[in-house]
């Protein structure tokens, strides 16, 4: 007989609310931690599971403000992130200290859950659920069509087209790179958001650098032709820069140096346009180790 894996139908009441906590503040982390749950055969381990990723957003809540662009996205900064993530990790453990028959059942949620405002993903499933393979193949043919971001999505998901990465990348440089001659504006939210749309895509790590660091080579090739006395696009640039060192550095050692050997010239180019952007990046190439000292 095939294992049935968790789902957060399965929770108790104590334990969903601290989904329904998350969810007061970031529909992103509510969803992550949901999703945890198809990878557990039991709620403590989920708790564990759930407290081990919130420990790890609470060490670097900027990281992973930045990495989902939440702050543009949900209004979402690393402060409030870092606090909720520290609530909700007392939350588990206390979740974790109850004998499992004291947490009560889900069922004692649901008429909490009927007076939610907002639809739930467990109430969307359900009618999912009742489709047969026509009528869901019809729904996803309806959202592909409703938007370009959801063609973008599917392609990416399933891997569909000679380069994935190619509508991540056109908006990137779309909203950093604009033709200031045809009056198009700038938009540092609308760039980064590109990069967290390909990673709730699929969010391959390589692919992820790929994006952070064309981020900061269209920038680069913006500044060259183009006076800017924008400060805030100067910061962007230089975080962007940060995050690429980050992530360059979770990668297998072999795949790291043609990174770096570009952001390299990102570094150079950044001495000429003053706002210290040169220092800033020469002192994070030297905190992530990439100085070769």
């Amino acid at each position: 007989m095939e294992r049935r894996s968790m789902d957060t139908d399965d929770l108790t009441e104590k334990a969903y609310e601290i989904i329904v906590a998350a969810a007061r503040v970031s529909d992103t982390l509510k969803a992550e931690l949901g999703a945890l749950s198809r990878h557990c055969d039991h709620e403590d381990d989920w708790l564990r599971g759930v407290k081990a990723h919130l420990q790890a957003i609470a060490e670097d809540p900027e990281d992973y403000v930045d990495s989902w662009s939440l702050d543009e996205c949900e209004g979402v900064s690393p402060k409030t992130m870092g606090n909720l993530a520290a609530r909700l990790c007392r939350k588990v453990d206390e979740v974790l200290g109850m004998p499992l028959m004291e947490r009560s059942r889900k069922g004692a949620v649901s008429t909490s859950k009927k007076t939610k405002k907002k639809p739930t993903w467990i109430e969307l499933k359900r009618k999912l659920a009742r489709l047969d393979q026509a009528e869901l193949l019809g729904l996803i043919q309806d959202l592909y069509e409703a938007s370009k971001d959801n063609q973008a999505f599917l392609h990416t998901r399933f891997a569909l087209g000679h380069d994935v990465l190619k509508p991540y990348k056109d908006k990137i440089a779309r909203w950093v790179f604009p033709d200031v001659l045809g009056e198009e504006d700038i938009s540092v939210s609308k760039a980064k958001k590109a990069i967290s749309d390909y990673k709730k895509a699929l969010g391959r790590p390589e692919e992820l650098v790929e994006l952070m660091v064309y981020y900061c080579e269209t920038a680069t090739n913006f500044l060259m032709g183009c006076g800017m006395d924008d400060e805030g696009y100067f910061d962007a640039l230089v975080h962007m820069f940060e995050q690429s060192l980050k992530a360059i550095g979770r990668l297998a050692p072999d795949l790291q140096a043609p990174f770096i050997k570009r952001l390299e010239r990102v570094r150079r180019e950044g001495h000429n346009w003053g706002w210290g952007v040169g220092d800033d990046m020469d002192d994070l190439i030297e905190k992530y180790g990439f100085d070769g000292g």
